[in-house]
C-alpha cells in the first residue's frame, strides 16, 4: 500500500523548498519499502544506478532540514507532550566521533524525540542526539542538550505540561522550565538515594506508601524550586511505587497523563522494528541527525496515511474535517482494533475496493490541511 501514497502531493504543503519535493518523495518511499535507515539499503529502492542514487540521496540531506516540516505536525489541540529518548546501539562503530557509551557499556548514542499523543501512538515535531562522547567533546550536559531542544519550541509548550520518565529529574533543567512558564509532569527516582523534599513549613518530607494507594503532597519545596507537587502511585501487584514531580495543578489528571506515556514508547517500538532506525551507519553526525529527521518524517506520513486506511477499511468512511475531531469510529470492525495505522499500511492487507484505494489516495492529498500549522502558498 506504501506505492499508492502520493508523496509529492503530501509534501507540497508542507516543504518551502518545492524544487527538493520529488527527491524528497523518492526517499521517504524508499525508506519504506529499504525498512532501514542505512543509506546503501535506501539507495536500491531509488530510480536509476545504485551510485547515482547514493549521490541524490547525499545531496538531499546536505540540503534539507527536516526540523521545520516536523515542527508543523505539532498537534495544538494534544493535551500534554511527551519527551523520551531512545537507545541506538553502535557495536561495531569504534571510531564513528559521535558514538559513546550507553549504560549498559555498548556502544551508542541516544536519540531524544519530542511529540505529541495521537490515536495510541505520538507523532514527533522534534528530536536530537546526544551520547557521552559528544557531551564531553562539547563541554555540555544533558540539561543543556534538553534545552537545546526545547528552546526552539517553547511557545508550541506553553500552557500544556510535559511529560517525561526518569533520567531527566535535574534540578537546573526543573529551574529552567519553571522559569520559562513550561509545566511538567517528570518521573523521579525516590531510591536508592531520595530526593531531598521539604513540605509548606520547611520540614524534611519522607513520603511513605502502601500497596494499591495513590496520594499528593502538595506546596513541597526541592532545593530553590517552590510550589511542586509529588504524586506517588502504588499499583497493586508491582513491587515499587511510581512518583512523579509535577507543577501541574490538577494532581489526578497529571497522573493520568503519565499513564499514557506509553504511546511515545510504541511509536519507538514502529519505528525500531519496521523502518530500522537503528541501521543508521553515518560518520557524520549532522548527516545522522537529517537521516534520524527523515525516518521520523517518514514515520509520521506513513502513521497518519495507515490510521486514514485502517478507518476506510474497518471503521466508518467519513474523514475528519480537523485533525482535532479525528476520533475513533462508533462502530469499528474487531480488526480495526488488531491493528495499528503504521502495521495496516505494510503488513497487514486491508480489504479494500478500487474505488476505496482512489478515496484514499484523495484523502492523503489533503491530509496537511488537517494539521494547525501547514504551509501557506501565496504564489507571489
Amino acid at each position: 500500500m506504501v506505492k499508492f501514497i502520493p508523496w509529492e502531493r503530501i509534501l507540497a504543503r508542507l516543504v518551502e523548498e518545492q524544487k527538493i519535493i520529488p527527491a524528497l518523495a523518492e526517499v521517504l518511499q524508499g525508506i519504506y519499502q529499504a525498512g532501514s535507515a542505512r543509506w546503501s539499503h535506501i539507495a536500491r529502492y531509488m530510480s536509476g544506478h545504485h551510485a547515482a542514487a547514493y549521490k541524490r540521496l547525499q545531496r538531499l540531506i546536505a540540503r534539507f532540514d527536516p526540523r521545520p516540516v516536523l515542527a508543523r505536525l505539532c498537534l495544538d489541540e494534544a493535551p500534554f507532550v511527551l519527551l523520551d529518548p531512545t537507545e541506538i546501539p553502535r557495536p561495531q562503530a569504534r571510531k564513528t566521533p559521535y558514538v559513546g557509551r550507553l549504560p549498559e557499556g555498548t556502544r551508542g548514542f541516544w536519540l531524544l524525540v519530542l511529540a505529541t499523543p495521537f490515536r495510541g501512538r505520538a507523532l514527533p515535531c522534534g528530536w536530537l542526539t546526544y551520547s557521552s562522547a559528544t557531551i564531553a567533546e562539547e563541554s555540555t550536559s544533558q540539561p543543556l542538550e534538553l534545552r537545546r531542544l526545547l528552546e526552539p519550541l517553547r511557545a508550541l509548550l506553553q500552557g500544556r505540561p510535559l511529560v517525561a520518565d526518569r533520567g531527566f529529574h535535574d534540578r537546573k533543567f526543573f529551574a529552567w522550565l519553571q522559569q520559562g512558564g513550561i509545566p511538567f509532569i517528570i518521573r523521579v527516582k525516590m531510591r536508592p538515594r531520595p530526593l531531598k523534599l521539604y513540605d509548606e513549613a520547611g520540614n524534611p518530607l519522607h513520603p511513605v506508601l502502601q500497596p494499591g494507594e495513590s496520594r499528593a503532597w502538595l506546596q513541597v519545596r526541592h532545593h530553590e524550586l517552590t510550589g511542586l507537587t509529588l504524586i506517588g502511585y502504588w499499583k497493586q501487584g508491582h513491587s515499587q511505587p511510581l512518583w512523579l514531580l509535577t507543577t501541574w495543578p490538577d494532581p489526578n489528571q497529571a497522573l493520568k497523563w503519565y499513564l499514557q506515556r506509553m504511546k511515545i514508547e510504541e511509536s519507538f517500538r514502529d519505528i525500531k522494528s519496521l523502518l530500522g532506525v537503528t541501521e543508521n551507519m553515518n560518520r557524520q553526525r549532522l548527516w545522522m541527525e537529517r537521516t534520524m529527521g527523515l525516518v521520523l518524517l517518514a514515520y509520521a506520513m506513513g502513521y497518519l496515511a495507515g490510521e486514514l486506511l485502517r478507518d476506510l477499511a474497518w471503521g466508518n468512511e467519513s474523514p475528519p474535517k480537523r485533525i482535532e475531531d479525528w476520533h475513533k469510529p462508533q462502530q469499528p470492525r474487531r480488526a480495526w482494533y488488531r491493528y495499528s495505522g503504521l502495521f495496516t499500511l505494510l503488513r497487514a492487507k486491508p480489504p479494500l475496493s478500487r474505488a476505496q484505494r482512489q478515496r484514499w489516495r484523495r484523502l492523503l492529498s489533503q491530509l496537511p490541511v488537517l494539521f494547525p500549522h501547514p504551509l501557506v502558498q501565496t504564489h507571489v
